[in-house]
């Protein structure tokens, strides 16, 4: 009795305190449609200046895959204070024919437009983002709103230039601080898809710091990783305490 007893608590440990593992999922993701038009740093369609800080609008975790419940999942940092004109080293653009770069669109719904409009997204346009000059910019997953984590942290994009070739350098980091260098992508005016090696790392936040050379243009930008779901803690004590309980009525048994 009591080997049996002992046998049922540590598989109910193991149920409590093991975490439920899914497969790879778009945390957060970009496709610039937020801004209002080529070369204009304004995603209210008038003469106010977006804010350095710009939200994902897609992530597997919004219900609706794109909107504004994605907005909590991720956000994407400029270096320098945007002032809504066309001065800026880094900006929004409509690529010749097609508006946005094509490549990478399989990674998550972008340029979905119908369910950005009916979420509350003034602006629905096909644009990527374009370095005027040598810039970095961080775009930053987070899932510190939910109780869970990711393992295997990945960056994919589109990437190309409008003139020459070009360079975007890829780092990653847990918090923000401490980079580590991932990959140097050469890119041309042919759009590529760009993705790095999966992170193995658990972690509730990711960091991905990309430098872009002049006049290269990215879009589709997409942060993924394999979530894993933690037990509350509240839940995870009770049966902690309900396990101790067993384990404790087993040896009167016996």
């Amino acid at each position: 009795m009591r080997k049996l007893t002992h046998v049922a608590a540590a598989a109910a440990i193991a149920l409590c305190f093991s975490a439920s593992a899914n497969a790879a999922s778009l945390v957060a993701g970009w496709d610039f449609s937020q801004y209002f038009a080529d070369a204009v740093h304004s995603i209210d369609g008038g003469n106010t200046a977006a804010p350095a800080d710009i939200r994902a609008n897609y992530s597997s975790l919004d219900p609706n895959g794109a909107g504004s419940e994605s907005a909590a999942f991720g956000v994407y940092h400029l270096p320098f204070v945007p002032v809504g004109d066309a001065s800026e080293p880094l900006l929004p653009t409509a690529v010749p024919g097609t508006g946005s770069l094509l490549p990478n669109m399989g990674q998550g719904p972008f340029n979905n437009f119908s369910v950005l409009y009916l979420e509350g997204q003034a602006s629905q346009s096909d644009l990527a983002m374009v370095a005027v000059q040598t810039t970095s910019l961080v775009f930053e997953a987070d899932l510190t709103s939910v109780p869970q984590t990711g393992n295997g942290w990945q960056i994919t994009l589109a990437g190309a230039t409008q003139l020459g070739g070009g360079t975007i350098g890829i780092e990653f980091s847990t918090d923000g601080v401490s980079y580590v260098s991932l990959t140097t992508a050469t890119v041309s005016t042919s759009a590529i898809a760009i993705s790095t090696a999966a992170q193995p790392v658990t972690s509730d936040r990711a960091f991905f710091r990309l430098t872009l050379s002049p006049s290269v243009v990215i879009d589709n930008v997409g942060i993924s990783a394999d979530l894993t779901t933690v037990p509350e803690p509240t839940t995870a004590a009770l049966l902690a305490a309900g396990l101790v309980g067993l384990a404790r009525f087993g040896r009167r048994r016996s």
